[in-house]
């Protein structure tokens, strides 16, 4: 009986030494796993995620400057971008609309983009020699009577050949040159025409006449060797048509001219006479003046 005992305690004390042991491995060997991850992710290195922290750079932890950033102002100096974009203009046509902003430091701000250069053309240009064309002479402008009054649906004089009168000189040849027209020469004062349409006929020899530098008058010129007023009487009806019947008439066997004013401040005068009086000798001369 004794012996029985003793068997039953020393079982009993083995199951209560052994018990504890096998519950500690069992904690042991079930937080394993969450020591290595721990470990893992506490190692340098290894974070390819940091639930939106921004990744170690390899400058040693220094970080970018504000005024080195992309698309930041350079604090230090307002207005200033720090780079050699123009604000606003990223797309430059060749239509000149776009200009770059103001860069005291580098004027090209892009490296395909050039300024436009000024061709500046010389004071002077003188025509070809031409037997027919009448000499400038001294002229004024013919003064509207207090009577007169603007006929009904009388048309405007504001341009002439497509350039409006008061255009400066080098846009006057710029305009002609573009509208197909063939500017045979020019001064600081005149440009002269060939072969002008106007008026519903075919002008040999054109000139323009300038005021302190701007377009004011223009005249229009064609000669015949033998008398000819065909072209006056023609261009006298029409006129008559359109601005009413004519002032300052003058009617004689060496000459002939009439005025007609528009309701602007347009007038035309048309004459025509022997070539003697603009410098033509042999010549009969129409010449049709269109002003303002």
């Amino acid at each position: 009986m004794k012996t029985m005992v003793r068997i039953l305690t020393a079982l009993l004390l083995s199951i209560v030494l052994i018990a504890p042991q096998a519950s500690a491995e069992r904690r042991t060997s079930g937080n394993r796993g969450s020591h290595r991850s721990e470990a893992q992710a506490s190692r340098p290195g290894n974070n390819k995620h940091h639930n939106g922290n921004a990744r170690p750079s390899k400058n040693n932890g220094k970080h970018r400057p504000e005024n080195n950033r992309p698309n930041n102002y350079n604090k230090k100096h307002p207005g200033n971008h720090g780079f050699d974009r123009p604000s606003g203009n990223r797309h430059h046509g060749n239509s000149g609309f776009g200009r770059p902003t103001a860069n005291k430091d580098n004027g090209n701000h892009y490296g395909h983009y050039k300024a436009p250069k000024h061709h500046h053309r010389p004071p002077m240009m003188k025509p070809p020699h031409r037997p027919h064309r009448p000499v400038p002479r001294p002229w004024h402008r013919p003064v509207r009577p207090h009577y007169w009054r603007p006929a009904p649906h009388a048309p405007l004089l504001s341009t002439m050949l497509g350039v409006a009168f008061g255009t400066a000189l080098n846009l006057t040849i710029n305009q002609l040159v573009n509208n197909g027209y063939n500017v045979s020469g020019y001064n600081s004062n005149t440009v002269y025409l060939v072969d002008v349409n106007q008026a519903g006929y075919l002008w040999p020899d054109a000139t323009f006449y300038y005021n302190n530098g701007y377009l004011d008058r223009s005249e229009f010129f064609y000669t015949s060797p033998y008398p000819d007023t065909y072209r006056y009487s023609m261009l006298y009806n029409s006129f008559t048509n359109s601005y009413g019947m004519p002032v300052n008439v003058v009617n004689t066997p060496a000459a002939m001219s009439a005025t007609w004013f528009a309701p602007d401040r347009g007038y035309i005068t048309l004459q025509y006479g022997n070539g003697k009086l603009v410098s033509v000798p042999g010549r009969f001369v129409t010449t049709l003046t269109v002003g303002i």
